[in-house]
């Protein structure tokens, strides 16, 4: 063989040897990526109905290892669960308006180890409740506006410092609207200032 056919040859196998290894690497990289793209898992399957169940999701700081969402079962309403990701770990925590109605509601905040919600009972109205994640630890904090009348609290009126809530509430049913602030238990739910923060018409 020449010298001429030998150079052509290993210039035609250095081509398709370079070829070769684009392909070995391009599938290799497609290897690893759908290897590593995350898959979407069920949990569980909290209501069987077409709408689903899913309304809100919510973290906080804990080292309890789990975290807390709204979540609609059809049997107890929109209520507040607790999931730990896996099927046995997801539950309902308390059915504070008992039945099929919901008790709904926000989330305020966390002091730790509760968490600091604002849902619905027709035994209280909308007031502030707290809950551990167990139904034994789910409580009301303070009725401030006893009975049914909610004291027009606003999920979009509050800020945590450290472990204390200030938040903007009409507790006596006028149009004044004043400062609070909770730490979370009943004597720590108190009037910041009588001073009306504005001034809204409320029925």
């Amino acid at each position: 063989m020449s010298i001429f056919a030998t150079s052509r040859f290993f210039a035609i196998a250095h081509k398709y040897i370079l070829i070769l290894l684009i392909l070995v690497a391009f599938f290799a990289c497609e290897t690893n990526y759908a290897h590593a793209a995350p898959v979407p898992q069920l949990v569980k399957n909290i209501a069987t109905t077409p709408n689903g169940s899913f309304t809100s999701l919510h973290t906080a700081s804990t080292s309890a290892g789990f975290f807390l969402l709204l979540a609609d079962d059809i049997e107890s309403g929109s209520e507040w669960w607790r999931s730990d990701g896996t099927a046995e770990g997801t539950s309902l925590i308390a059915d504070i308006e008992v039945g099929s109605n919901s008790a709904g509601g926000s989330y305020y905040g966390f002091i730790d180890p509760y968490w600091i919600l604002l849902p619905y009972s027709s035994i209280y109205g909308q007031e502030l409740w707290r809950t551990d994640g167990t139904e034994s630890g789910t409580s009301i904090i303070l009725d401030s506006r006893p009975g049914t009348p909610s004291p027009s609290l606003n999920a979009g009126n509050i800020a945590q410092v450290g472990n204390l809530i200030y938040y903007a509430a009409n507790n006596n049913g006028t149009s004044a609207i004043n400062l609070w602030r909770t730490d979370g238990t009943s004597s720590g739910t108190v009037l910041v200032s009588n001073t009306s923060l504005r001034m809204a018409e409320y029925s």
